[in-house]
């Protein structure tokens, strides 16, 4: 049984394979896939699936062209790779040159900015690893990023220089056991996705390389299994279903992803070229599709983010057109974008990716190595330039909009020694004093991202007071529980600190909304809290033994605030009855009235900001002011509106004594 098993999968019978229209035509399901997930219409929930078929595709037909060519005794790396230059750079660079070229003219400093360092990551396919590191996938700001779609890419090409060298040493040394090597190494990447919870594994290939070798293994099994219709209509089913029973929930759960890919290979392995789904898969646009798929997965990304920005100019920037809530136009526009987006790739495909393949040697490595010494130039010179900042200082507000998006401008510094930062730095003082010398009430600051300018604005106002900042980015306090999100290093400090605080005054600022809002990409940690129960609570803990300036829920507009302003829009507002009604606000609200007020002072933020400046809207600037630094943080104008009122409860506290 052992030897016709063996004689069965024997990796010397494999051959170049015909082309498969239905290959081609799996190309074209999942570039649609990916690109209606992307156009945010809400229909394919799980499109980002599209890309792990791809991943298995692109892992079947590297794999047959490197075991064919090897038996066959014609394989050579430098053709190997010489091959993948002429498919992967050139409609790649000619995405990154033009996408280059809109930044300039439509992106802000900051965004330009933020563009350009994404760029040469993706140049030199590392853009998986550079954004393993920024907000994830499917966040707000990713919405924004016109070059993020790359990770795949930065997969791909890490497989395709890593693995010819795997496959060519396991052909040579340890030939007959290459597909139990390959299946071993299958399900150590599968039991790696299964062992972590980090947001980083949907990036980074040692999560990835099973599915590109379940394309792989594929080879084996497809020259030696019978062609099934009954297992490749099945296989075509399990591909689809998880798209459209699946969600963002699942982004990073591998569930889906083995549902699909499952399907993928079994069509891939028993797929017959006579088979209705062949047929299907056969027609005529899908055929196309198929054929300019590279095309439009790599432009369709950046035209929608272009689109976004162009569109968000004339919207009035309420809860009700950011959110899911959509209208005949939304489907007609989307529809035209993504008519545009394959046009597009049709050019792209006709006057680059096949005339590349006409251009002598030389040509194409002058014009590839012109796209590289481009993209480093452009890269320094925006850098230098920051971001072409001098184009944008028109007026007060457009500077004001600028200066606040540098938060490095407003880190906390006492007695010349740097307390609290608000830039990305990594070594941030959680823990700092100031006016220690001072007798009036001591003062502690218990905070998570949205202290920062608060802090800030407090250090300048409340001179005769001692003050403790206890903050962190994501670092809400929360009795007996510590947030994983928390970048604290010391995150159980707090709670042992507080423990020993009495006769003072805390004031307790944090992104409440943040942890009810039903939002899957939170970590699991975070979805699972009972803020009602423990918030409550935390609150009745600081309360005993001080007095507890609460501050409710700042505002939120998740568009970037100074961003519209330099884009030209004059007033950022939200209707104030739009931000009241919404789910997670009204939680909150609930959990507010509930609480003990003894001891308890309650700030209320949004009617700082709503129906004040302008009755029956929540302002994010005026004329003159600008009070947010991005959707949700103040900016410290805004901060100091806060602070005034934080003050004056203070001096009562101090006045009841």
């Amino acid at each position: 049984m052992y030897k016709k098993i063996k004689k069965t999968f024997d990796v010397t019978k494999i051959k170049r394979i015909d082309y498969r229209n239905d290959i081609n035509g799996l190309r074209a399901i999942a570039v649609l896939v990916v690109l209606i997930y992307h156009s945010e219409l809400n229909i394919l929930k799980a499109g980002y699936l599209g890309v792990d078929i791809f991943f298995v595709i692109s892992g079947y037909l590297i794999t047959n062209i490197i075991i064919s060519e090897l038996n066959s005794d014609t394989f050579t790396f430098s053709e190997f790779y010489k091959r993948r230059i002429n498919r992967i750079l050139p409609a790649l660079f000619s995405t990154l040159f033009f996408t280059s070229i809109a930044s300039y003219l439509f992106l802000t400093p900051k965004t330009l900015i933020e563009y350009i360092n994404s760029l040469i990551p993706s140049t030199f396919f590392y853009s998986n690893i550079y954004f393993a590191n920024l907000d994830f996938y499917n966040s707000e700001p990713a919405r924004y990023m016109p070059l993020i779609h790359t990770w795949s890419l930065a997969v791909e090409e890490q497989f395709y220089i890593l693995f010819p060298l795997f496959v060519y040493f396991l052909f040579k040394y340890f030939k007959k056991y290459l597909l139990q090597i390959l299946i071993i190494t299958i399900f150590i990447s599968i039991y790696l996705n299964t062992s972590s919870d980090s947001l980083s594994k949907f990036y980074l290939i040692e999560f990835r390389i099973w599915e590109l070798l379940a394309g792989s293994s594929c080879m084996f099994f497809e020259k030696n299994l019978k062609k099934n219709s009954l297992f490749s209509y099945t296989g075509f089913i399990l591909m689809i279903f998880p798209i459209f029973y699946f969600d963002d929930a699942w982004i990073i759960d591998i569930e889906p992803k083995l549902l699909s890919i499952l399907g993928v290979t079994l069509v891939l392995v028993f797929n017959s070229k006579k088979s209705t789904l062949t047929k299907f898969l056969s027609f005529n646009l899908i055929q196309k599709i198929g054929l300019w798929s590279f095309s439009i997965y790599l432009i369709h990304q950046p035209v929608f983010v272009f689109y976004r920005l162009a569109s968000e100019k004339s919207l009035s920037i309420s809860w009700k057109n950011i959110e899911n809530q959509k209208t005949v136009d939304d489907y007609l526009y989307v529809l035209l974008i993504i008519i545009f987006i394959i046009f597009l790739s049709k050019l792209n495909y006709n006057f680059v990716e096949s005339k590349f393949y006409t251009l002598s040697n030389n040509s194409k490595v002058f014009i590839l190595l012109l796209s590289v010494f481009s993209f480093v130039f452009y890269f320094y010179t925006v850098n230098l330039t920051k971001g072409f900042e001098d184009r944008w200082n028109d007026n007060l507000m457009t500077q004001k909009a600028i200066n606040y998006q540098k938060k490095d401008n407003y880190d906390l510094k006492v007695n010349g020694e740097l307390c609290h930062i608000n830039s990305n730095q990594a070594a941030v003082k959680e823990f700092c004093k100031i006016n220690i010398d001072k007798s009036g009430t001591p003062i502690v600051v218990l905070g998570d991202s949205m202290s920062r300018t608060i802090i800030t604005a407090l250090s300048v106002r409340l001179k005769e007071n001692p003050i403790t900042f206890i903050t962190g980015d994501s670092c809400i306090f929360l009795i007996n529980l510590v947030n994983e999100r928390c970048t604290r290093s010391d995150k159980e400090f707090a709670t042992d600190y507080m423990s020993e605080i009495e006769d003072s005054i805390v004031i307790y600022i944090a992104d409440l909304w943040q942890k009810v809002d039903d939002d899957p990409n939170e970590l699991k940690s975070i979805k699972l809290l009972n803020l009602k129960n423990t918030f409550p609570k935390t609150i009745n803990y600081l309360s005993k033994n001080n007095q507890v300036i609460l501050l409710t829920q700042i505002p939120t507009y998740r568009t970037n605030v100074p961003q519209l302003i330099l884009e030209g829009k004059e007033i950022v507002k939200i209707r104030y009855d739009e931000w009241v009604n919404l789910e997670g606000v009204k939680i909150l609200e609930d959990i507010y009235l509930s609480l003990d007020k003894k001891n308890l002072h309650l700030v209320r933020v949004d009617e700082i900001f709503c129906d004040s400046f302008e009755p029956e809207y929540c302002l994010a600037n005026t004329k003159n002011e600008l009070f947010y630094s991005d959707p949700k943080h103040l900016s410290i104008e805004g901060a100091e509106l806060v602070v005034f009122e934080i003050q004056k409860v203070i001096k009562n506290i101090e006045n009841n004594k």
